[in-house]
């Protein structure tokens, strides 16, 4: 499928530093792998208010079933 995706953060993941995105159009799952302390703190509040995600470049499409290996 293809898709221009519109990403939106959702929630962090505490474990790998990373915030976590979905595509709003097509549901494809993913992260950010480095953000910036302004990025991860406002990240916070996403569980209740998920917010858009301007800078596609930066997302790792992720696996929608599995998001790390370990």
């Amino acid at each position: 499928m293809n898709c221009n995706h519109e990403w939106y953060v959702f929630s962090t993941e505490l474990s790998h530093v990373c915030l976590m995105v979905e595509c709003q159009n097509c549901g494809t799952f993913g992260t950010v792998d480095d953000p910036s302390k302004e990025e991860w703190s406002d990240a916070f509040h996403a569980p209740s208010n998920p917010y858009r995600w301007q800078d596609n470049s930066r997302v790792t499409v992720r696996n929608n079933n599995v998001v790390y290996q370990r």
